[in-house]
């Protein structure tokens, strides 16, 4: 799905960027789309009809590309990879249908309803560059900031700290591992219906 999305915003960004470029050979017409993609570009924003959602902040052409190039990157190693060692969040339009699969692969392995799971949360005192596997249950998540504070690590203990004013206001999270498990219940009636 995440695939799918990109390749249909590149495609949009391609077919805009060639009628463009007819425009300014006098092969076609100007037309208020392209009027649009011309005045962004002259002003190095992103054009507004490339932005899916109406809240999404208004950033420089030059950031955006950059990390339209990460998320391609990326979500063409998650693709060619069987279990990718880690997911960026950043890379995925929705971020929620992650969580949502991994929580459904865990519940098709185990033979259980996805109602009867939940999800833990787990903070790894590692780089994400020195994970060498995805975890067997789950999956390790990267790319997730905290805005005012940052994370510390006291004793193998994670704690989230505020800043004081006039500090780096924006801080990643350190990779975190997702983990879905049965509630207590369900483990009691799989445990009742076995005996």
């Amino acid at each position: 799905m995440e695939v799918k999305h990109l390749n249909a915003e590149l495609s949009t960004i391609m077919g805009d960027l060639l009628t463009m470029t007819a425009v300014q050979l006098g092969n076609m017409p100007p037309s208020p789309r392209n009027d649009i993609v011309k005045n962004a570009f002259a002003h190095l924003q992103v054009p507004k009809v490339w932005v899916e959602s109406p809240y999404e902040k208004r950033e420089s052409l030059i950031l955006w590309l950059a990390t339209l190039t990460a998320r391609a990157q990326h979500l063409r190693t998650c693709a060619s990879l069987h279990n990718p060692t880690s997911y960026s969040l950043t890379a995925f339009y929705r971020p929620k249908a992650l969580i949502h699969a991994i929580c459904q692969t865990f519940a098709k392995q185990r033979g259980v309803s996805m109602e009867v799971l939940q999800v833990r949360c787990r903070m790894l005192n590692v780089a994400t560059e020195t994970l060498r596997s995805g975890p067997t249950i789950g999956a390790f998540l990267t790319g997730i900031f905290i805005v005012g504070a940052s994370v510390e690590w006291v004793r193998n203990e994670c704690y989230v700290v505020p800043h004081a004013y006039g500090e780096a206001m924006c801080h990643s999270v350190p990779v975190m591992w997702v983990e879905p498990y049965m509630t207590a219940d369900a483990v009691t009636a799989a445990e009742d219906t076995i005996e």
